[in-house]
């Protein structure tokens, strides 16, 4: 299972930066931090390419819901998806889904994608939790 990043940037690579501070060495993810004057469908291209390759199921994960990254994001998605990969995005990420997408071993998509978001939320908690 192949697990990519394609969000705001610089917020990729400073996901990626924590997993490594917390997991003792860089995981293996494919980062693309979008600039704010990215060509999208040049993005695009450069992204199914660079995902194409020995990849049967991929997790995308996205930092905001309906942003340039998720759009991107989501044309890879039917990209591949096309080309008969198994591919889920995952947007809202926060560093405990990414933690998850990066240690989880699931061999379908799907299961990884609802388990990382379930992680995500199991994540967000206020101090009137705290009890």
């Amino acid at each position: 299972m192949r697990v990519a990043l394609i969000m705001h940037e610089p917020l990729g690579e400073a996901f990626i930066a924590c997993a490594t501070h917390i997991l003792g060495y860089r995981p293996d993810a494919h980062v693309a931090d979008i600039a704010p004057n990215v060509a999208v469908d040049q993005k695009v291209s450069q992204l199914i390419q660079a995902l194409d390759q020995n990849t049967e199921s991929l997790l995308i994960l996205c930092d905001a819901y309906g942003a340039t990254p998720y759009h991107i994001a989501r044309q890879v998605l039917e990209a591949l998806q096309a080309r008969g990969r198994q591919v889920q995005v995952c947007s809202g990420v926060n560093l405990p889904m990414v933690i998850k997408a990066l240690t989880d071993k699931h061999a379908d998509c799907t299961e990884l994608a609802n388990s990382v978001r379930a992680g995500g939320l199991r994540g967000i908690v206020s101090s009137a939790d705290d009890g």
